[in-house]
């Protein structure tokens, strides 16, 4: 894990959108493909306890707080003037991850503090023997002044990189909770060999360095890693930047070192790493 590991050892620490209303129709309560007053009409109707025969309550909650009330059709009235966008939410897959890096990005332009847990699990062995990898959860918590932490560190060491792209991600989903947005994203498998560095996980997880052994992965003779579907789960706040990020990456390793005598170990992992982040802002 290149990054996490630069900051654990200076601390010393061993596709679908499901929102059920596309960005093209929020607002939009009577399906006319307009957003005006009727709109705002509607809404408030609704939210009074008038039925309105064709109200398209999916498309209501324009301001994401999860209820229905004056508060979006006063939203709604403004959008239709000009006085304010409706804020769409990302729709399609590279919406998706385009807006979640750039949440990540305002994280860490503007954390003051995060903490971060790390955690691996999973079976190990060596030329046959077979080791439990034991849960050990490792905890960091960093402050940030102008960006650093006390080390000199970034606020972005603390977290993946920003780098996905959506030919990356076999898919990418986004849903309003609360006046949150939640999002999902699934790494597309990637099976990467010893000699050579990860694509995909090292634009947006952390792929391996070393194996269970503390052996850098480079050093095998030969082998590949196979990270098997990585999923990021990430929460952004109503100012667009990350809060909580969750991700699991679920690998398997085959390792080949082969020695002068002739001699060959096999080295093989089947687990899971996963990275829990919350940032304050």
């Amino acid at each position: 894990m290149k990054k996490l590991t630069k900051v654990i050892s200076a601390v010393s620490l061993a596709a679908a959108l499901t929102v059920g209303a596309s960005a093209a129709t929020l607002g939009d309560v009577n399906g006319d493909g307009a957003i005006n007053s009727a709109d705002a009409l509607g809404v408030l109707q609704y939210s009074v306890g008038i039925e309105n025969k064709g109200f398209i309550k999916a498309n209501a909650d324009v301001n994401g707080d999860g209820t229905i009330n004056s508060s979006d059709a006063l939203k709604i009235l403004k959008v239709s003037v000009g006085l304010e966008t409706m804020g769409k939410i990302p729709s399609t897959k590279k919406e998706v991850v385009e807006y979640y890096n750039n949440a990540l990005k305002k994280t860490y332009a503007q954390a003051k503090r995060a903490k971060v847990t790390t955690d691996d699990s999973g079976i190990y062995s060596i030329n046959g023997k077979v080791s439990e990898i034991k849960s050990n959860p490792a905890s960091v918590e960093a402050e940030f002044v102008n960006g650093k932490d006390k080390d000199g560190f970034a606020v972005s060491l603390y977290g993946p990189e920003t780098k996905l792209t959506e030919d990356m991600l076999s898919s990418a989903s986004i849903v309003k909770q609360g006046g949150n947005l939640k999002i999902t994203l699934i790494i597309k498998s990637e099976k990467v060999d010893v000699k050579s560095d990860a694509v995909y996980n090292a634009a947006g997880a952390f792929p391996f360095e070393y194996c269970s052994d503390k052996t850098e992965i480079k050093s095998f003779t030969s082998g590949y890693v196979t990270y098997m579907g990585t999923i990021i789960e990430a929460v952004a706040d109503s100012s667009g930047r990350v809060t909580d990020l969750s991700i699991e990456m679920p690998y398997d390793n085959v390792f080949y070192m082969k020695h002068s005598n002739g001699k060959t170990d096999v080295i093989k992992e089947h687990g899971r790493t996963t990275y829990l982040g919350q940032f304050g802002f």
